[in-house]
């Protein structure tokens, strides 16, 4: 679900939670594909920003995101089991 967390509009920022791409098909143009999909929907959704959070140790998607407009605006701690580990947040806002 994407809503705001200013007045609860509808998609206001729309958060990408998973984009996988089998390692066989980097480089294939198929995330870039993806990307512009998603994309796409979110400005059909009206949403004024895109974010996500990744692994900072995922050097390659974040690469891929940056490609893509994304840029980092924070970081954040996440809990897993007894340890944590962080994850970089990334925005992109969306042309109106």
């Amino acid at each position: 679900m994407a809503v705001s967390d200013e007045n609860l509009k509808l998609f206001s920022s729309f958060e990408l939670k998973r984009l996988y791409i089998f390692y066989r098909f980097h480089g294939s143009g198929l995330g870039k594909k993806l990307m512009q999909d998603v994309l796409s929907f979110a400005k059909e959704m009206k949403s004024e920003k895109m974010w996500l959070q990744v692994h900072e140790a995922n050097h390659h998607a974040i690469e891929f995101y940056k490609r893509n407009g994304f840029v980092q605006t924070g970081t954040d701690l996440c809990k897993a089991g007894k340890g944590s580990y962080q994850v970089l947040r990334l925005e992109l806002p969306l042309p109106r």
